[in-house]
């Protein structure tokens, strides 16, 4: 009869030590179902383990549901940002690991019946009094410092253990892990050890923590996992001190591993951390008792692995950094790497850099593809704005858009309560009345946007404010667009809320929008212009009219760019590639080819495209917003920017220019529509809903901008899920970054921050998610989140 191997559930098994640990499991038998959401974690240090044995790693975060289809034996709860470099940038994360993560795999142990190992943390003793540590003493922590996200979340996931131990019987254990070391370790994840190597190695000053007199019991990762392993078959419930009780002082921690990597470094001094421990030794007496464990590698010898592994594996201290794209994210990075002394060769396709962010100029006149709002709340973006371009360049301007809706002007974004008066008594009461209807009999189906909205206003209100705009935006049925596009935008606000919000009146329930928002002079491109000159000076170089033809990839890594001009290939050998090209395009150019199934995902993966008519005309003729959006469904004019009233450097004086925009898929018969006829189109839409007089115009030009939008269509996510981990495991060297790079909406500030947290990665191993940003998807025009332009055109919604 044929035995069904034992399957194991690791938790962070991509991370370092649960990347061992699903090795070691591999080896003993096991079945190992990896779960990782590969925050700090990376699908490099488990890339071989399906040559060991039955194994697969799924991309998951376990703060949300973990379900688990079939046997399971043991789970192993190994999730949670372990340096101080990590969870102090994401305490919250931290926090919701230990708790959540670790009330979702208890749950998932009792569901399964299955042993459940936690992974918790000598970092449970604070900075101790009681010395050294045995597994009785409670620790002394200081819950409300910077290490006390880690040290609780810690401290509470122990607690919750023994909770269901007890009231569940759930057959439990518990890990304490003292400082580790070993093979896969990241670079810069800022433990000792491993900064200790990289600096050592690349001639660098060892940077030793105050005197360097605090000290560390530091175990070989081979150690640890056997101590696990034993915990793990044993019916003991811990908690049990797992640590090389040999204690070491940082400072002679600096000394020994600079004289094994065989390096001339100096050592420097550097500030405390706060709540840094004085002192960390294990009492082991348990787990030679209970467990027959005693560490077998000695400080010297792991330390000398450990030192031999980095050798091999530290990327070169100067990458070869190939960057495609020069718009806001491609030459974000390439400006990031110059500041670090690190050369880049930036590709770019077209012949102008800024790539939406661009500034297009005809006869003098000057547009700005859909209106840059330079507005954030991310310091560091801001604070590169204004390194570029100096103030007098960089001015501030008021702000101010509305809707035009059957000749009225209403609010932006939309004020329920102000709209239903705008409409009139009787329109208002048939509104309201839609709105009962659909909270008595709501729409069966709400996964799509017609069904989201009517359910929260009412079919009438979504008619008037939310069907047409964005049906003209995304050139699809309102049913075919997701409902989470929407959620994003209004979030949990319903016509009943903004009715409660203004009832309450205790300010609970108001969204200022920014009143300013600064611009360069001359439009976005001046920024990116500017930007261009600064990297090229710093000594990279910038090809303009490159296009990426191929992407050459061996062993897991991207080792060479190509483009292709006028059937010329240059070839860009490169030790990472940070890519703002368009996913699917960028995935399609990889050789040797991608399976069929991730061609499909790339093939699946959609763009809206974009066109602007710019007409000019006599300045008191036009209006005074920034832009103004169209709802009429007689038109297909989606929206209207007054480049004037942006900055009026981009216009003549006495006159302005109007930029006139249409959503179009590239290929259809606005697309292909003559320049002429376009300016005629604009020119009579714009007299129809009575925002200027036909015999205004003056003049007019057409710039045709493909692939504008990301499509969010019913699979998009499935299949950027799908490109992502072919990514992550054949061409683990290429970083996404912007908005096409990722096929996400991103604004121009979260484009830049992906680029930097690329740039970080690559410089420094940091480990940063760049799909992190901008996940929550907040409407970027409320001054309480901040954002910057190319807002996505469509209809927000204010509480009144």
């Amino acid at each position: 009869m044929r035995v069904r191997r034992p399957r194991a559930v690791v938790t962070g098994g991509a991370g370092f030590l649960g990347s061992h640990l699903c090795e070691r499991l591999l080896r003993d038998g096991y079945t190992v179902l990896c779960l990782d959401d590969l925050s700090t974690g990376a699908a490099d240090n488990v890339a071989h383990l399906a040559e060991v044995g039955p194994f697969r790693l799924v991309r998951a975060d376990v703060t949300d549901f973990v379900h688990v289809v079939g046997a399971v034996d043991a789970v192993l709860h190994f999730a949670s940002p372990a340096s101080p470099i990590d969870y102090l940038r994401m305490p919250i994360e931290t926090l919701k690991v230990g708790s959540i993560g670790t009330l979702h795999t208890l749950g998932l142990a009792k569901e399964k019946g299955a042993r459940y190992l936690l992974a918790s943390t000598s970092e449970a003793y604070g900075d101790p009094q009681v010395h050294p540590q045995p597994e009785s003493y409670w620790g002394h922590v200081n819950p409300v410092g910077p290490r006390g996200v880690y040290d609780e979340a810690k401290r509470f996931g122990e607690a919750m253990t023994m909770a269901y131990r007890r009231s569940q019987r759930v057959d439990t254990a518990i890990v304490r892990i003292f400082n580790t070391h070993g093979p896969r370790m990241r670079p810069a994840d800022g433990r000792a050890v491993p900064t200790f190597i990289r600096q050592a190695l690349r001639g660098e000053p060892l940077t030793v923590a105050g005197d360097g007199s605090q000290t560390r019991s530091i175990q070989y990762v081979d150690d640890l996992v056997e101590g696990c392993v034993r915990l793990l078959h044993s019916s003991h419930a811990g908690p049990v001190n797992i640590g090389n009780p040999r204690e070491v002082s940082i400072g002679a921690l600096a000394v020994l591993i600079r004289d094994l990597a065989g390096s001339a470094s100096e050592i420097h001094h550097v500030p405390r951390p706060e709540d840094d421990p004085t002192v960390r030794q294990p009492d082991v007496t348990l787990a030679r008792e209970l467990l027959g464990w005693n560490p077998a590698v000695d400080l010297e010898d792991g330390l000398r692995r450990t030192v031999a592994w980095f050798r091999d594996n530290l990327a070169p201290a100067a990458p070869e950094a190939v960057i495609i794209g020069a718009g806001p994210a491609g030459l974000t990075a390439a400006r990031e790497l110059a500041r670090r002394d690190v050369m880049s060769t930036v590709l770019e396709a077209d012949d102008v850099v800024g790539g939406i962010s661009r500034t297009v100029e005809r006869d003098g006149w000057r547009f700005d593809i859909g209106g840059h709002r330079f507005f954030t709340k991310v310091a560091r973006v801001s604070a590169f704005w204004h390194e570029v371009l100096p103030d007098g360049e960089l001015l501030l301007r008021p702000r101010r858009s509305r809707i035009l809706y059957r000749g009225r002007f209403y609010d932006y974004p939309l004020r329920p309560l102000a709209a239903l008066r705008n409409l009139g008594a009787s329109e208002a009461l048939r509104c309201v009345l839609s709105y009962l209807r659909a909270q008595v009999c709501p729409p069966a189906d709400q996964s799509h946007l017609e069904g989201w909205v009517a359910t929260r206003f009412g079919y009438r209100l979504y008619r008037h404010f939310f069907k047409t705009y964005n049906e003209k935006v995304w050139g699809v049925p309102a049913t075919e667009i997701q409902a989470d596009w929407a959620a994003q935008r209004i979030k949990d606000l319903s016509l009943a809320g903004a009715v409660l919000g203004t009832l309450r009146r205790d300010g609970t329930q108001i969204t200022s929008l920014i009143e300013q928002f600064h611009y360069p002079r001359l439009g976005p491109g001046m920024m990116w212009e500017r930007c261009c000159e600064l990297v090229e000076a710093a000594g990279s170089k910038v090809h303009l009219g490159h296009p990426v033809t191929r992407v050459e990839h061996a062993g897991g890594r991207a080792v060479a760019v190509e483009t292709t001009v006028d059937g010329a290939v240059t070839r860009f050998p490169c030790t990472d590639v940070i890519s703002s090209m368009p996913l699917p395009d960028l995935v399609r150019a990889m050789d040797p080819q991608v399976p069929p199934a991730v061609r499909a995902a790339a093939d699946g993966l959609r763009f809206r495209d974009f066109l602007t008519v710019a007409l000019v005309v006599p300045e008191p003729d036009a209006f005074d917003d920034n832009w103004i959006y169209v709802h009429s469904p007689d038109v297909r004019l989606g929206r209207v920017q007054n480049f004037g009233a942006w900055s009026e450097s981009m216009v003549k004086p006495g006159w302005t220019c109007l930029g006139l925009e249409y959503f179009v898929f590239e290929g259809d018969d606005l697309w292909d529509l003559p320049d002429a006829e376009l300016v005629a189109l604009g020119t009579r839409e714009l007299d129809a809903i009575g925002l200027v007089r036909r015999d205004a115009v003056e003049s007019g030009y057409v710039v045709r901008m493909p692939k504008a939008y990301p499509v969010y269509d019913r699979d998009f996510r499935s299949n950027v899920a799908t490109l992502r981990e072919w990514l992550a495991v054949h061409a683990r060297n290429v970083h996404p970054v912007g908005r096409n790079g990722m096929h996400r909406y991103n604004n121009q500030d979260h484009s830049m921050l992906t680029a930097m947290l690329s740039v970080e990665n690559v410089l420094d191993g940091a480990g940063h998610d760049a799909w992190s940003v901008n996940v929550e998807g907040d409407y970027h025009e409320h001054a309480t989140v901040g954002g910057t332009g190319r807002d996505a055109p469509i209809l927000a919604v204010s509480r009144e």
